[in-house]
């Protein structure tokens, strides 16, 4: 029986045709197959698609039960899949004045959100990388974004007047300093045990300090202590006279059931649980997306991984090598950092305007080499030679691939426009050892190959390049480099 073989180059399924009138090339049916595009040989040749796999980490198990994809994009090139975690539901301040969280807040919207987190409770957007390279699926995060953290004080750890530690100054116990960052804004809100809240002066989870809301910035953490530094202490909030004060002390740090704190600071990756993100693209080692709310990102992925630590909770630190910034630096990455759009300059451009003299020489040199017949010619392009150089202006020496350009003294025309000879330097031999006589090269010796050379170049066809009887003087300059900036752009500045 005749062996029927085919290719299907043409790629395409074709199912008006009876399947004895089908063209070459084309096919009826197909399940679970693929049409090979390789350059080799069995191009157009089908073959198996592979199923899925099961990953063997579950990602879902190493962030929050609460968290939700909200994107993904397989890297199909290096076989990694990327995946976007967004933290739970996390509410929004009240900014009045803007979207700087760092000026005023004077409430919260979606407060449930906070309320109904445990004591202490961190909320982290983060992107993992899925790598099955090695057979076995593992799971390394590639940007954390530690962005709120919510916390109560420690019960019985703090002075009653509001002075934080005994002994400390502005050092607060807490339950927990884990999502805990300098840098981040506290806000504190009233639980149902509040003294206000059982009076009925205020309602619960309000904004301590109403109208004169309250804030505190976190200088520094000690995780061992579980303390962290405030800009200022809290005692005026222990005192039953502060203004707008709900017939009891705002704050009382000294129990840990009358007020829990939001520790919060600008967003980075802005996911959005209820945002599913479809704009992902892989360029290079860049991660890019849009969400089509905020700025788009840009994520550099070797740098963020090594900015990451493998544990996926402590934020993204940021890390540029040719700055010598390293995770061991604690620096944490800024919003400006990942952003697509870079912020405007805030000052004019200021050029600083400089003249380049070109170095200039003086070589006693014969442009010749052996003809084959026992004599000397004029040495031709591409020829290869030592020589040695004296008088320099402008400079002590000559650095490699620098053009030179001689003209004879006894020429009346000028450097560099006018020349005889023009080389190109190969290497400086300055001192270096010559062959194994135990001697060196003299100083400011130079290996140069001929780029052009002129048929009227003085030269003294009676002896070889070292002069043995009198002189043959060259001026020797060095050519600047040129190469205008933007030579054929018109370029614009904006402010």
């Amino acid at each position: 029986m005749p062996e029927i073989k085919n290719s299907f180059t043409a790629g395409k399924m074709n199912k008006d045709l009876d399947e004895r009138l089908v063209p070459t090339g084309e096919y009826r049916n197909a399940i679970n197959v693929q049409v090979s595009t390789s350059e080799d040989s069995n191009v157009g040749a089908i073959e198996n698609v592979l199923g899925n796999q099961i990953v063997s980490v579950d990602i879902v198990n190493q962030t929050d039960p609460q968290s939700v994809c909200v994107g993904s994009i397989a890297d199909e090139i290096n076989n990694y899949v990327y995946y976007f975690s967004a933290s739970a539901a996390t509410g929004k301040p009240m900014m009045p004045n803007g979207d700087d969280i760092y000026g005023v807040i004077t409430g919260w919207n979606n407060i449930d959100a906070v309320v109904n987190a445990p004591d202490h409770y961190t909320w982290i957007d983060r992107i993992y990388r899925i790598d099955a390279n090695n057979g076995k699926a593992t799971v390394d995060p590639v940007f954390v974004d530690t962005f709120q953290t919510k916390s109560v004080f420690q019960s019985g750890a703090n002075d009653p007047n509001g002075t934080g530690v005994s002994g400390t100054n502005f050092e607060y116990a807490i339950k927990n300093t884990t999502g805990v960052y300098p840098g981040m804004k506290c806000l504190f809100f009233t639980t149902d045990l509040h003294p206000g809240v059982l009076a009925g002066n205020i309602d619960p989870n309000t904004l301590c300090g109403d109208p004169k809301f309250i804030s505190r910035k976190v200088v520094s953490v000690n995780s061992t202590n579980n303390t962290v530094v405030f800009d200022k202490n809290l005692e005026e909030l222990h005192s039953p006279l502060f203004t707008g004060s709900p017939g009891a002390p705002w704050l009382d740090s000294s129990v840990d059931d009358q007020i829990y704190m939001l520790f919060i600071k600008p967003r980075l990756l802005n996911f959005d649980c209820s945002n599913v993100i479809t704009g992902i693209n892989i360029i290079g080692d860049f991660l890019l997306y849009t969400d089509n709310f905020s700025e788009p990102k840009k994520i550099n992925i070797p740098r963020s991984l090594a900015g990451t630590h493998i544990s996926g909770v402590q934020p993204t630190m940021l890390v540029v090598p040719d700055r010598d910034i390293s995770i061991t630096n604690r620096i944490l990455v800024k919003e400006e950092n990942i952003s697509v759009i870079k912020r405007y300059p805030l000052s004019k451009i200021k050029l600083e305007l400089s003249t380049e003299n070109p170095t200039t020489a003086v070589s006693n040199h014969n442009f010749t080499e052996p003809d084959g017949l026992g004599g000397f010619q004029l040495a031709t392009v591409g020829t290869t030679f030592l020589a040695q150089f004296t008088n320099f202006e402008n400079g002590f020496d000559f650095n490699d691939n620098d053009e030179l350009r001689f003209l004879n003294q006894a020429s009346t025309l000028n450097l560099p426009n006018n020349f005889e000879v023009r080389c190109k330097v190969i290497e400086n031999i300055s001192n270096q050892p010559i062959g194994n006589t135990g001697q060196t090269w003299p100083s400011n010796s130079y290996q140069l190959e001929i780029l052009s050379i002129s048929q009227t170049t003085s030269a003294d066809l009676t002896q070889g390049p070292f002069i043995t009887t009198g002189t043959n003087i060259f001026n020797v300059s060095r050519i600047l480099d040129t190469e205008s900036l933007f030579e054929r752009k018109f370029v614009r500045f904006g402010y």
